[in-house]
């Protein structure tokens, strides 16, 4: 497996039952791998100053109301980094990229320890953002497997990841890879982002 690490901090968050926030959770998830915050920083938000760069990120949450009823789009997420983080943190995007491409951006990514934030798509209204973490590949270096950290489900003891998608290169279909979860749901990956310090 091929993945990134987080020098021994806890990194996993997990979402809640009432709400859609799972791009917050993602990002909150990066912004620990890349050690910009920390965990107990992460789980007490409230202890958060105007003046600092969590605070002033925070200030934007503020504005998406208490519970996020129908998820956040990339926008809110870049907006977010763009208050409190915009001197430390850049914004890598894969707006060019769609399809094979996107997997490819990925694990381009994850190759330079940058935390990569997923949007996964089953239907035309549902999706989910994931935060991918790590890879699997074959003998050739094919990627065969994308491996997320996933809000909305718990993480196991000595997990670094808690679900996958098989990676399939049967593009002609519009929901070609497989996530590997109960259902084994045919999922595409949409608008896909990275983050770095600098």
């Amino acid at each position: 497996m091929n993945g990134l690490c987080a020098d021994e901090e806890t990194v996993f968050l997990q979402q809640g039952s009432l709400d859609g926030a799972c791009g917050p959770y993602c990002l909150f998830m990066a912004l620990i791998i890349l050690g910009e915050i920390e965990y107990e920083q992460a789980t007490n938000l409230h202890t958060a100053t105007g003046n600092t760069r969590l605070g002033k990120a925070i200030k934007v949450m503020e504005t998406w109301k208490v519970l996020i009823h129908s998820g956040t789009v990339t926008a809110n997420l870049k907006d977010f980094l763009d208050r409190g983080y915009s001197k430390r943190i850049k914004i890598n995007t894969a707006d060019e990229f769609r399809n094979k491409s996107l997997v490819h951006f990925i694990v381009d990514e994850l190759n330079n320890n940058k935390p990569v934030l997923v949007s996964v798509y089953w239907s035309q209204e549902m999706g989910h953002r994931l935060l991918a973490v790590g890879y699997e590949a074959n003998e050739k270096d094919n990627v065969m497997k994308l491996l997320f950290l996933d809000p909305s489900i718990p993480l196991g003891p000595n997990q670094y990841w808690n679900t996958a998608i098989a990676i399939t290169m049967n593009y002609q279909k519009k929901y070609h890879h497989q996530w590997l979860n109960d259902l084994h749901t045919m999922v595409r990956f949409d608008d896909c982002f990275s983050i770095e310090r600098t």
